[in-house]
């Protein structure tokens, strides 16, 4: 008999593979997009680190190879504070090519993070090897040596970054930090001034702006840098904290008790911000 049971389920074998080719292909994309998305599109740091999981099961896709894969699941798991893994993901993201600078820079910012200065700095003078030219990688050597309380040095990176990237507002607002650490106050904020310009949203700029106008008894001249700071980040508990002192300074307790209740609210159990409250 033709056109039977036997021939209908023949005609149906192709009809089945190309379904699964379209199944491991969607789930293919879709683990692709996770894996290298953020957590401003809405994924959370393990949803990410699942899908490049897949990912990498999967062999990686056309657009995102092996080695992506391995550095994307090692920046999720940086950001959640799982560093043993983070540099597994990179040492292994290397190996499948040693090249990538973003690897590179990565497991630089993973020994900084870690507080590994020397393997820090290691790592950051490898990225400079490569590429001499590198702003961020003195930027990220700075702020090791910063750490270190090297501050000389730090700032040498920083003049570095500037002059290769003359916009990099970051770079000012590090090295105004390393002039403040140094007590040269007007310098610090020149560069302060500096980043607010490159960078007119800089919340962590006015804070530190304010700190220096705080420090010269200008007390308005810093609530307005607080309040901008706050305007830009409105979870800036340090910045309630400064403009909490600065209004306790013009004699405004009501405010200053208010503002150290917020930051209190940001970050739950911080003993200096109760201790302060009861102060004001």
């Amino acid at each position: 008999m033709v056109g039977g049971l036997g021939s209908r389920r023949v005609a149906l074998v192709p009809v089945f593979i190309a379904f699964s080719i379209s199944l491991f292909l969607w789930a293919r994309a879709l683990s692709e997009r996770r894996c290298t998305g953020t957590v401003a599109d809405g994924y959370s740091y393990e949803l990410m680190i699942a899908d490049c999981t897949l990912l990498i099961q999967m062999g990686g896709s056309r657009d995102t190879s092996l080695a992506i894969a391995y550095n994307d699941r090692g920046v999720s798991y940086h950001a959640r504070g799982d560093y043993a893994h983070a540099l597994a993901d990179y040492d292994t993201s290397r190996a499948l090519d040693g090249k990538a600078l973003v690897t590179l820079m990565n497991r630089a910012y993973v020994y900084s993070d870690m507080g590994k200065h020397a393997l820090a700095i290691a790592a950051f003078n490898r990225v400079l090897k490569v590429r001499p030219e590198h702003a961020k990688a003195y930027n990220g050597r700075g702020l090791v040596y910063y750490d270190m309380g090297a501050y000389d040095k730090a700032i040498a990176d920083y003049d570095r970054a500037i002059k290769i990237k003359p916009d990099y507002a970051e770079a000012f607002l590090n090295r105004g930090e390393c002039f403040e650490a140094k007590d040269e106050k007007d310098r610090a904020f020149a560069d302060y001034d500096q980043a607010i310009k490159l960078k007119p949203d800089y919340a962590r700029a006015y804070n530190d702006r304010g700190v220096i106008h705080d420090s010269r008894g200008a007390y308005d001249l810093a609530l307005y840098d607080y309040d901008e700071a706050i305007r830009y980040d409105a979870n800036y508990a340090l910045a309630y904290s400064n403009r909490a002192w600065a209004y306790s300074s013009k004699g405004d307790y009501k405010q200053a008790v208010s503002d150290f209740t917020k930051a209190i609210a940001i970050v739950a159990g911080n003993p200096d911000y109760f201790n302060d409250r009861g102060e004001a």
